[in-house]
């Protein structure tokens, strides 16, 4: 049989087998599509949920920045409150410490009374939308953690560095049940902070008044418990022409009691009759002292940068109390009167009563001031003495032998006295036989010629000043030339000694004059004059020696926190930044800019309500070149008016308890009590609304730093007003993160 040649159909099958395999081809196609679609669709749920446990995460984060600052907070007033005795590495550790302290403290778990080391998942869960916790319906959330054992809560570990949230993990569903799972550690770190950059501020409210030009209390007597500030015009103006800072009228008495403080940046001068107590808690610092026929016991420690002076009849002055106290003398010059700490008894039957002092540093001398002698012919300059503590009679002691003076080849003097008159000092001095001074002549009042105490004995005339004193004739040659020593410190010193040792009965009647007692302690611990100091008691003149101590640095320190105290209140001279020891109090204390814009109607006043209802009001006042502001009585701003800040003076004529801050003089009338207010309430009352952006703190110079204790509106959590440098970013931190 002969098979069939006919392949006609074959082509048609090859097409039917061809479309089937691309139909195949297109429906896999289709699929691995549809598959993929699918399978980026089910991803991108998955990154929403991942994403959505991970918000639930940061919400919990944003609430433990709540926890960071409390903590944060608290450890810097900790550590303020104790600053100036921490050293910068022990403000570092305490505040280290006390910042895990509070955090561990504001997240413990309640589980078993508070007492263990376990986190609060209920506080971790109270930072998150409360809606999302709900297990009844999608989307939700699971918050536990992988630490808990026998409980809930897990567990809070402590390092040096800070605290760390051990095991948290979020289990998150959303709408079509897909679930992501985080677990992590939240490490909350300890800020880094330095000290050292760190504002002081000064203790502003513990001052019952800061006058910038001045206190002056005029009559009646006075007390003011808490710190003072007196500044002077020439602290004001820089003319240091009007040195007076708290000038005390005639018969006035004043008590300085319970305050750290009392500073005068001038001259603190006692009137006649007038009074003035300085309690033992109290310090005292001044540039000088003038006690003119009245009375002033500094019973506590008292830095002078200058001199104590006691003029006129009978003043009294008593350094120290039965609890003992200092009196420090810090200015050191040996060339300039104004630069050079004395005591001087200028007055007559003065009284000076050291006998209770634990100790006395006196580091200047006493100036025979003759530049305040008006001549035509000389300038005339003041003569150093060889004492620290002087009586007026002492001078004496340092005129030019007369024997000395207008000496001819014999050795024999032409007056024999000193002073001379103008026209025997020309006399002399052109006629080519006498010497006007000879270095040879061996006096008996010292038992030396000049020329034993001299360093270099051809420099006689150079160790010689010569003072020129005006007539009341007004006739030309009856000016009076005097003749004194200005030798070496030493030798000043040594030449007092043998004077008094062969003078000592006419020294003694000239003591008798201008003293009545100059005692001290013999068991006083310690003891440091620069010159000879001169006693006197029981009709018995006595020279007592210098000391040879190097004190250098321990003036240096005191002299700058005298500058400190008087440019901000503070101690630490080292810790100002640039400009403020350049500026006075008031413009260190006060926001001078801010302050204009506050008064732009002259005076504007603001309160607070304490407890039981009771307002306290604060003042402002332009009054600059004006009338002064009168603080008549407790309750006229409306309020218990516990705080004055015045561009001008002040006069306060009734009692008065709280601030005042015065960039003029403030003027004490009548017998009055002065007292400053509770800090507490001082700092509640810095946060009264001046306007809607302005409150009273922002007056003041870094016034935020005054609520360092927390204290704004009562609340002390919620303050936002408290310096803080956080980031956030570098003290919350991530650990162990897994993520499935």
């Amino acid at each position: 049989m002969r098979k069939s040649l006919n392949d006609k159909g074959s082509t048609l099958v090859t097409v039917i087998v061809a479309v089937a395999i691309v139909g195949i081809l297109a429906v896999v196609a289709l699929w691995i599509s549809l598959i993929n679609y699918q399978m980026k669709i089910t991803e991108n749920e998955v990154k929403d949920n991942f994403y959505t446990a991970e918000s639930i995460l940061d919400e919990i984060c944003v609430g433990l920045q709540s926890d960071v600052s409390f903590a944060y907070d608290n450890a810097y007033t900790s550590v303020m409150e104790n600053y100036s005795s921490l050293e910068e590495d022990a403000r570092k550790s305490k505040f280290s410490k006390e910042y895990i302290y509070n955090l561990r403290k504001r997240l413990r778990s309640q589980e078993n009374g508070g007492t263990d080391l376990r986190y609060s998942m209920d506080r971790l869960r109270s930072y998150v939308d409360q809606s999302v916790l709900d297990s009844s319906k999608l989307p939700y959330a699971i918050i536990e953690s992988t630490t808990k054992d026998g409980g809930e809560d897990g567990l809070l570990t402590a390092y040096e560095s800070g605290i760390s949230i051990k095991g948290i993990r979020i289990t998150f569903s959303d709408e079509k049940g897909y679930k992501s799972i985080i677990e992590t550690d939240i490490k909350l770190n300890v800020p880094n902070m330095n000290f050292l950059t760190s504002v002081e501020m000064p203790d502003t409210f513990s001052f019952s008044m800061i006058g910038n030009s001045g206190l002056h209390v005029k009559t009646g007597i006075s007390s003011v418990q808490g710190s003072v500030y007196a500044g002077s015009p020439y602290a004001v103006d820089g003319t240091k022409k009007d040195t007076d800072s708290t000038i005390i009228d005639k018969g006035a008495i004043l008590n300085f009691d319970n305050g750290k403080y009392v500073i005068a940046e001038g001259l603190m001068k006692l009137d006649v009759s007038s009074e003035v107590k300085v309690d033992p808690i109290t310090q005292l610092w001044t540039e000088n002292i003038l006690v003119d026929s009245a009375k002033l016991a500094i019973n506590g420690n008292s830095f002078v940068a200058d001199d104590l002076t006691l003029q006129g009849s009978e003043p009294k002055v008593t350094l120290g109390s039965d609890k003992g106290g200092k009196y420090v003398g810090f200015g050191d010059s040996d060339t300039t009167a104004g630069n050079s700490s004395a005591i001087l008894l200028n007055g007559r039957k003065s009284t000076l009563n050291m006998s209770k002092l634990d100790e006395l540093l006196i580091a200047g001398y006493s100036f025979i001031q003759t530049s305040a002698i008006d001549s035509d012919l000389i300038t005339n300059k003041d003569v150093r003495m060889g004492e620290s503590i002087s009586l007026k009679g002492n001078q004496i002691a340092y005129l030019v032998p007369g024997e000395c003076i207008g000496v001819d080849s014999y050795g024999e003097s032409l007056y024999g006295r000193n002073p001379i008159t103008l026209k025997e000092y020309e006399a002399i001095n052109g006629s080519g036989t006498y010497k006007l001074v000879s270095g040879d002549v061996v006096s008996a009042r010292t038992g030396h010629n000049l020329k034993y105490y001299l360093e270099d004995e051809n420099q006689l005339m150079q160790s010689v000043s010569t003072v020129y004193v005006p007539s009341g004739s007004g006739v030309r040659d009856d000016t009076l030339v005097y003749f004194y020593l200005s030798l070496s410190k030493e030798n000043a010193q040594e030449y007092y000694r043998d004077f008094y040792g062969n003078t000592k009965d006419k020294l003694t009647t000239y003591a008798d004059f201008y003293a009545d007692v100059i005692s001290s302690k013999d068991t006083m611990a310690r003891v440091y004059t620069a010159g000879n100091y001169s006693l006197y008691k029981d009709k018995e003149l006595s020279v007592m020696p210098g000391s040879n101590d190097n004190v250098a640095s321990e003036l240096v320190q005191i002299d700058h926190t005298y500058r400190a105290l008087n440019s901000t209140l503070t101690t630490s001279f080292d810790r100002y930044v640039a400009g403020e020891l350049d500026r006075t109090v008031f413009e260190n204390v006060i926001d001078t800019t801010k302050l204009t814009k506050v008064l732009t109607t002259g005076k504007q006043s603001v309160s607070y309500t304490g407890d039981g209802g009771r307002q306290y009001t604060a003042v402002m006042v332009s009054n600059l070149n004006g009338s002064p502001y009168q603080i008549n009585a407790e309750n006229q701003e409306g309020g218990l008016l516990r705080m004055v800040i015045a561009t001008g003076d002040v006069d306060v004529n009734c009692d008065f308890t709280g601030t005042i801050i015065s960039l003029g003089k403030i003027t004490v009338n009548g017998s009055r009590n002065i007292s400053n207010e509770d800090v507490e309430i001082m700092k509640k009352l810095l946060t009264a609304e001046i306007d809607e952006e302005t409150h009273l703190y922002d007056v003041f110079n870094n016034g935020n730093s005054y609520l360092v204790s927390g204290i704004i509106g009562g609340n002390k959590e919620d303050s936002k007003d408290i310096p803080k440098d956080i980031s956030y970013k570098d003290v919350i931190k991530y650990e162990n993160w897994i993520k499935k």
